[in-house]
């Protein structure tokens, strides 16, 4: 009996492998490249041992079959309280990573009348987050930390999937959050990078358990696609990814309407930029269109989007295949642009170096865990084709 259950667990895990995987990849990155700093012996060892701690975590938990949600809320809150005062005790202009300054700096020429794309970082660079997203943290701001999002951002995810999954289920997906690295180190360096995409897959939870299909909602869900467009231009593949087959057998008049609103709705959270100075907006040299695309190029955009066409019309109304498919094409829009800005520069030993930032492989995380843990469960609505 006992083997058969560990079996039964085993499989589990290895039937989710590209998940496992790419999970497993992510999070590797990070214990490698900063345990690395102190010996690059230790920092392998270190891999290895968090590798095998995740998957030995993962299989204990799958032991606990009814954890009572009382019980999982107290793990989630006494976790997330320990990150809490991680997080405020690390001064954030010791930090060498300045995103939440490009997003502070930002608010703070806001609200004293100076433009705001024209603010600087305070490692001296230029923010790239589009206009929503620099508004969304506004309430953080004036809190005193923007880094506070991510917190939000998560109850948010958590809460989207609270009321649908079972108890074991949500540990587990708990579980993997709080044990990677790569979602730490987001936390502790006050990163808005996943909490973007934590927003972004509570959204796409909300849209799936809540059964809201495009031919009753196309213009509300067209205007949030646009909202999140101007957070980042790559928060648009996992609404691609989700929507584009039923996209494809909507009535023309949808078809025609839904990119014009999105495209709307994206440009009128720029109108107030373009009035203010659109000269620098469009044409300074480090203005957001520039620095969000700058790594990018044709032979990239092509590669992915034929993976991302693929990947949307191949997963048939499974919400693991759904998840799975969203994170590797997060996961290869990074992985394809590293490896051709490798190959163009010559740089393949310089992964770890300040050229390839591994933190945009943090992109997928959300999506990596709700698959993971989601796998094999059967308690989902049937989306309507």
């Amino acid at each position: 009996m006992q083997n058969s259950y560990r079996q039964l667990v085993f499989s589990k895990i290895t039937g989710c492998w590209p998940l496992w995987l790419l999970y497993l990849a992510i999070n590797s990155l990070f214990v490698l490249k900063y345990i690395s700093r102190i010996s690059v012996g230790m920092g392998i060892v270190a891999t290895a041992v968090y590798m095998v701690g995740v998957m030995a975590l993962i299989v204990f938990l799958k032991k606990w079959r009814n954890p009572s949600r009382k019980t999982i809320m107290c793990i989630t809150v006494i976790a997330g309280a320990i990150l809490l005062i991680a997080q405020s005790s690390i001064d954030p202009y010791k930090l060498q990573v300045d995103r939440w300054s490009a997003i502070h700096n930002f608010l703070n020429n806001l609200f004293h009348g100076i433009y705001p794309y024209a603010a600087r970082t305070h490692l001296g660079g230029y923010g790239s987050p589009f206009p929503f997203w620099q508004c969304f943290h506004i309430p953080f701001y004036l809190l005193g930390n923007v880094g506070l999002s991510i917190f939000f951002c998560l109850f948010l995810y958590i809460a989207s999937v609270y009321r649908y999954v079972a108890s074991a289920k949500l540990l587990q997906l708990i579980a993997l959050l709080f044990s990677s690295p790569a979602f730490v180190y987001e936390v502790m360096v006050r990163s808005d990078l996943l909490s973007n995409f934590l927003l972004v897959a509570a959204i796409i939870n909300y849209i799936y358990y809540h059964r809201i299909y495009l031919l009753q909602h196309w213009l509300p869900i067209s205007m949030v696609i646009g909202l999140m467009l101007s957070t980042r231009l790559s928060a648009a593949i996992p609404f691609a990814v989700y929507f584009l087959y039923s996209y494809l057998r909507q009535p023309a008049y949808i078809k025609v309407m839904m990119p014009v609103v999105v495209f709307v709705t994206f440009v009128v959270t720029f109108l107030p930029f373009v009035f203010w100075n659109g000269r620098m907006l469009f044409f300074f040299q480090y203005n957001p269109f520039v620095l969000q695309t700058r790594q990018g190029s044709l032979m990239v955009v092509v590669i992915i989007a034929c993976l991302l066409i693929y990947l949307s019309l191949t997963w048939k109304n499974s919400y693991y295949k759904m998840e799975r498919n969203i994170a590797i094409v997060l996961f290869g829009l990074v992985a394809v642009t590293f490896i051709y800005n490798m190959f163009t520069t010559h740089t393949w030993t310089e992964l770890f170096q300040s050229r390839y930032d591994i933190s945009y492989f943090d992109m997928a995380l959300p999506f990596l865990c709700l698959g993971i843990s989601m796998y094999r469960d059967h308690s989902y609505p049937q989306l309507a084709e």
